[in-house]
């Protein structure tokens, strides 16, 4: 399954970064590029429980980007890509409903996030020779975050957060809604 060239959305703003403020303009935000592993369900509904997982999951978002700090110490313009590959995600969920309360509650469990290629995580192109620097920084300090959060989520230990705040989500939605016919 790809897709391909979906603009998302365009941005400018101003960031204070230690007694600098950096203005930065980001235009042409789009996923160049997304595939999945189509030989494998998303969903597979069992009788009583359920696989939720993507294998395989790559995405490819592109910019182009322009930034100047104030006072005007550094400054660079340029393209840039940030690369979401080979991850997988894969979590088991059951489902079960309250008579007396009227709702469905959802429970996930062994929610599991890896990846199988860790390759730089983004990449800035630009005119200035600290692009190099910009992105070595940047994506170090992406890789420790993604590795973290991998680490987290693999140990469970936001898996009953994530379930409150499912079922939080599903009593917003009403257990019946009214249909009117004719007049």
């Amino acid at each position: 399954m790809q897709m391909n060239a979906t603009n998302l959305n365009y941005t400018n703003v101003t960031v204070p970064v230690v007694g600098l403020d950096v203005d930065l303009n980001i235009t042409g935000l789009k996923v160049a590029e997304s595939s999945v592993n189509a030989s494998m369900p998303i969903i597979k509904i069992n009788e009583d429980s359920g696989v939720f997982q993507f294998s395989d999951l790559n995405l490819n978002f592109t910019f182009d980007y322009f930034y100047v700090t104030n006072p005007p110490i550094l400054a660079d313009m340029g393209s840039a890509w940030i690369a979401i590959t080979a991850l997988d995600l894969n979590t088991s969920l059951t489902t079960t409903f309250n008579q007396s309360d009227e709702l469905l509650q959802v429970q996930l469990s062994d929610i599991t996030i890896e990846t199988s290629n860790p390759q730089p995580f983004l990449l800035f192109n630009g005119v200035a020779d600290y692009s190099q620097v910009v992105t070595s920084l940047l994506d170090t300090l992406t890789a420790i975050i993604r590795n973290r959060i991998i680490s987290i989520v693999n140990q469970q230990v936001f898996t009953p957060k994530i379930n409150t705040f499912a079922n939080k989500v599903l009593s917003l939605f009403p257990t019946e809604i009214p249909l009117m016919v004719g007049n």
